[in-house]
């Protein structure tokens, strides 16, 4: 991951997708998905993980690091029809990420940069003593 310069593109990130071909048992032994999900997780951005099939067992693991874990298959089918699909499973799959990345962007209120101490809008106030009061600001929402 250090050679992808994942660490500089996690600290500007708001959601982080990942995946690999199967996300199952193995998953809690050091796949990169695991690996990325905790990276993700001490970052404090949320993470999804997308398998082109996904057991439970690999559910869990990823759970375990608050990762959601989503499959790409639409149907049972067998490893050769997943892979005669093509892309198009993949694509449908992004396409559907998209719209619950949209729909919880719609229910989520617009997070609001944090205010640091003795500033309002960009402007620092100062007062000689602690004693003055407080300066009326006008409320924005």
């Amino acid at each position: 991951m250090e050679a992808t310069g994942f660490g500089e593109k996690l600290a500007g990130a708001d959601l982080v997708l990942t995946g690999e071909g199967r996300i199952d048992g193995q998953t809690a032994f050091g796949k990169t998905a695991l690996g990325v999900a905790r990276r993700a997780r001490a970052a404090g951005v949320p993470c999804v993980a997308v398998g082109g099939g996904v057991e439970p067992d690999g559910i869990a693991a990823l759970a375990a690091v608050g990762t959601v874990a989503v499959p790409v298959v639409e149907r049972l089918q067998t490893v050769e029809e997943a892979m005669a699909a093509g892309a198009a499973p993949v694509e449908r799959c992004g396409e559907r990420l998209a719209r619950l990345v949209e729909l919880g962007m719609a229910l989520t209120p617009p997070r609001r940069q944090p205010r640091r101490p003795g500033m309002d809008r960009g402007r620092i106030v100062i007062h000689d003593t602690f004693d003055d009061p407080l300066p009326e600001f006008e409320e924005h929402t």
